[in-house]
């Protein structure tokens, strides 16, 4: 019989989740997932019918960038943190 024995607390090296956010903007339905991992963060649009694409609405396009070529909505988003927002809980972008 062998023993196996924890000596240390474990070290996280590299993590990744999935994460599917059913947003309203300007009153339209949009749902979002942002996949992150220990190096970066990718954010998806899902469609009506399940499909999931990383190319940005045109609607979303027209909300614009900032002055670093970010897109406002994305910023926004990650700003106000959206994995911790509150359901319900409304956020505004601002204006370039």
């Amino acid at each position: 019989m062998s023993t196996i024995k924890l000596i240390e607390e474990p070290n996280e090296v590299y993590f990744k989740t999935t994460t599917n956010y059913k947003l309203e903007v300007d009153g339209r339905p949009l749902t979002i997932c942002i996949e992150e991992d220990s190096n970066e963060s990718m954010l998806h649009y899902i469609d009506e019918d399940g499909n999931t694409f990383t190319d940005t609405p045109d609607w979303i396009l027209e909300m614009g960038e900032d002055d670093w070529g970010d897109l406002i909505f994305e910023r926004t988003l990650y700003e106000a943190g959206i994995s911790s927002l509150p359901v319900g809980e409304e956020i505004f972008t601002e204006d370039e």
